[in-house]
Parts: structure tokens; sequence; C-alpha cells
């Protein structure tokens, strides 16, 4: 959905919002901190508490993308978005 709402906004289909890219930064974050993590588990560290982050930021990433895709579709009826 990410991914879609940016090849949308690079298409000017929908306004320009910087909010795309603090998504993006915050998928690469969740990125390299999951890797970090099964890296621990790998070596056979404690990473409870921080798995436990990465879910929580997680989820909530994915919530923010979704009212992210929401609110550009409110804003420009697009035909793209309407499909999913």
């Amino acid at each position: 959905l990410l991914d879609l709402c940016a090849e949308t906004m690079a298409a000017q289909r929908i306004p320009r919002n910087d909010d795309l890219g603090r998504l993006v930064a915050r998928v690469a974050g969740l990125h390299q901190m999951s890797s970090a993590v099964a890296g621990a588990l790998e070596r056979h560290e404690p990473a409870d508490v921080p798995a436990a982050v990465v879910k929580v930021l997680g989820t909530t990433t994915e919530g923010d993308i979704a009212e992210f895709a929401h609110l550009a579709v409110d804003s420009v009826a697009g035909e793209d978005f309407c499909a999913i």
C-alpha cells in the first residue's frame, strides 16, 4: 500500500505530502530493528523486549500507512486506491 502511495504521488495523481517520507523512514527503521532482533536470536541472546518493541511499532506503522492512504483517497478519489 505504501509503495502504491509512493507511485501515485510520483505520478502526481495525489498531492505531495511529507508524511510519505516519514512513513518510508519508519519502515526502513523497522526493517533494521527486525534484522537486529533476528541477529540476537541467532546468537542465542535475549530478544523478547526488542521483539515486542518491533511488534508494537510495526502495528502502529501499519495503521498509520492505512490512514495515510485513506486520507490520500479522500483528497483525490484515485482509481488505483479504490481497486484495493
